[in-house]
Parts: structure tokens; C-alpha cells; sequence
């Protein structure tokens, strides 16, 4: 049974947003940290960081309504303009989470030294639904597989991951290197039909084209 927390309102302390915390939520959070959002803690407490291109609108509405359908954070996106190289403008949408002491274990789980890192308790809480959050927020298609931008983690981090994916899923996958000390993780052709399977039902609409390989069959 999922549990509403309406009382989560901008008025109360962090420290009086206890939960208890529906799964469904832990779930958000966990994928989204493997990709790019982000935690801040201050003050004893932790808040949570999306940010998306506007292009991702569907994709970031639908992370923004169900925080607040469970009272994580306030209603409405605002997009940020930005300028980019040769003066090219950019448009991307930012939304940060009300803050949570009782959430301060995640970010302990996530963060090293204010560095992000992949949690040893990463196997627990990759389900098949945080799965889709991060490859919804950090998935590529290739021409014959998928990919995950996971630059910016250790090798062996990339590796906890690996063992992961294959220990809770069956999925094989093999590192990519991209720069030095920069590797992602990309799940071949053979294992693109299991995967579907496991992430297409936790997918938004506007997010099914990163499963679909540009020359799969």
C-alpha cells in the first residue's frame, strides 16, 4: 500500500518530515542518483536536485508530480535559459525537493567527501522501477545496444554496478572506456529485449525511444 504524506508542506522543519518513506519514493531517488541528480546536505538535513533539459518536460513533470502527490516537494517547473557555446541559447528545467532529515541517510550512502559514490547497498535497491528512473535520466541508445553515461564514478564503482545489474537481473554488460578514468556502462545487443521487459512498464512515453537501438533487428 502506498502511503501519501500530504504533511510534507514547505512550512514544517525538516526535522519534523519523518516519514515513514514509501519505497516507491526510495526507489526515485536511488535511480535518480545513479544519473544525474543530486543531493545536498546542510543544516542536518538533505533535499534532492533534478535537473533536465526542457526537452525532458514529460519526463521531469512526471518525476515532479509524483513527489508531490507524496508531499516531497511544491507544485510548478520553471525553465532556466542558458547560454552555450557560439552564444546558442538552452533552455533546461531545475527542481529541488523540500528538505528531509530523515533522508540524510541517503545522501550518507551516495557521498564521500561531498563526492558522489555508488552506495555498497546498491544491489538492495536497484529494482527494476529504479532501474528505469536511471536509464531514463542518464540511458543512451547506440546503433546495436544502450548505454549509461556513468562517467563520472570510479571503475570500481562502475563494477558494484555490473554485479548488480547481473545479480538482480540477469543482465551482462561490458565497460566502455571513454576517457581516461571515464567508463560507461553498455548492455549489448543480446541483452536489449531482456531488458525492455524489465524497465518498459516504469517508462514514460517520451523516454521509450532510448530502448530501441538504431539497427537492433
Amino acid at each position: 500500500m502506498m502511503l501519501k504524506r500530504s504533511f510534507f508542506s514547505s512550512n514544517l522543519k525538516s526535522s519534523e518530515r519523518i516519514g515513514p518513506h514509501d519505497f516507491l519514493i526510495i526507489e526515485l531517488f536511488f535511480g535518480s542518483l545513479l544519473g544525474d541528480c543530486y543531493a545536498e546536505k546542510r543544516n542536518n538535513s538533505t533535499r534532492f536536485v533534478f535537473h533536465q533539459s526542457s526537452r525532458n518536460v514529460e519526463y521531469i513533470s512526471f518525476l515532479v508530480n509524483t513527489l508531490v502527490e507524496f508531499g516531497y516537494c511544491s507544485k510548478g517547473l520553471k525553465k532556466k535559459k542558458q547560454i552555450g557555446k557560439k552564444n546558442k541559447v538552452y533552455f533546461s528545467i531545475k527542481k529541488a525537493t523540500f528538505s528531509f532529515s530523515s533522508l540524510n541517510w541517503v545522501y550518507d550512502c551516495f557521498y564521500s567527501d561531498k563526492k558522489k559514490k555508488i552506495p555498497d547497498e546498491i544491489s538492495f535497491y536497484l529494482t527494476a522501477r529504479a532501474l528505469a528512473f536511471w536509464l531514463m535520466d542518464d540511458g543512451s541508445r547506440t546503433k546495436y545496444g544502450i548505454v549509461i553515461s556513468t562517467n563520472s564514478f570510479t571503475r570500481d564503482d562502475i563494477n558494484r554496478l555490473r554485479k548488480a545489474l547481473l545479480q538482480n537481473f540477469d543482465l551482462e554488460t561490458t565497460i566502455q572506456v571513454q576517457n581516461e578514468n571515464q567508463y560507461r556502462i553498455y548492455f549489448p545487443k543480446s541483452q536489449i529485449v531482456k531488458l525492455r521487459k524489465i524497465v518498459q512498464p516504469f517508462f514514460v512515453n517520451s523516454m521509450l525511444y532510448k530502448l530501441d537501438p538504431y539497427n537492433l533487428n
